[in-house]
């Protein structure tokens, strides 16, 4: 009978422990989206991609940026990246390369606003080389070339420079309010873009090239090949992985 007793009560206190298991690990995943946290899931919150969330943040940023100090850094980087996009060959990533040490001991939000007029602006000064030398500024502007050198020629440069900097202007409030409607939307697409979805763009912009070369796509074919092999020099921009 005593033996018995025992062992009734060890199978009851096992039973109230799993039970408390199971009570607690359904706990634990209640708060957990579907598809929970881990590596192999790429589902997120549902939460994360509010509308409100994304107004708050962004009436927060303007708040922030909206102090004098950092204004001026704005202004400041504005008119650098204008003066480097008329450098040929000098793009946003290599100005803001060359300006980044200088940022290290100042305010966060500060240095943020500098880069960012920086970056923003370079691909304003593109068409001033593109149309006047037939050199184009960035890759933004090697289409530019095509059409504003010859109206350049012609003497149309201020006509080809007015076309080139409304579209700019066109284009650049248009993507900005687009971007700021369907961020909150795209933002899980964004999140899962993978090695397969960046090969499909790389064979775009090599498919691109031969349309955009005219009459002489080998020439084109050639200068992309080369200007692959020198990008694979040094390490990978997404992993750090050394390449050579």
């Amino acid at each position: 009978m005593g033996r018995g007793a025992e062992a009734g009560g060890a199978e009851a206190g096992g039973a109230e422990l799993g039970g408390s298991e199971r009570g607690s690990s359904e706990a634990g995943g209640a708060g957990r989206p579907p598809g929970g946290y881990g590596q192999g899931s790429r589902q997120i919150p549902a939460a994360a991609f509010g509308t409100g969330a994304c107004m708050a943040d962004a009436i927060n940023a303007l708040v922030m940026l909206f102090e004098p100090a950092r204004l001026i850094m704005l202004f400041s980087g504005v008119a650098m990246g204008l003066v480097l996009g008329i450098l040929p060959g000098i793009g946003g990533i290599t100005g803001v390369a060359i300006l980044l040490p200088f940022t290290f001991g100042m305010d966060p939000y500060a240095a943020f606003a500098l880069l960012l007029g920086l970056a923003a602006t370079t691909s304003t000064g593109d068409p001033i080389p593109a149309i006047l030398l037939g050199v184009p500024g960035g890759a933004g502007s090697a289409a530019t070339v095509l059409d504003g050198l010859p109206m350049a020629q012609r003497g149309e440069a201020g006509r080809a420079l007015a076309a080139a900097y409304m579209s700019s202007l066109l284009g650049g409030v248009f993507g900005a309010f687009t971007i700021f409607a369907f961020l909150p939307v795209i933002r899980q697409f964004i999140l899962v873009l993978g090695s397969p979805e960046m090969l499909a763009f790389t064979a775009l912009g090599l498919a691109l090239v031969a349309t955009l070369s005219g009459s002489r796509p080998l020439r084109g074919m050639v200068a992309a090949g080369v200007g692959l092999i020198v990008a694979m020099v040094g390490s990978d921009p997404q992993t750090g992985t050394m390449r050579w």
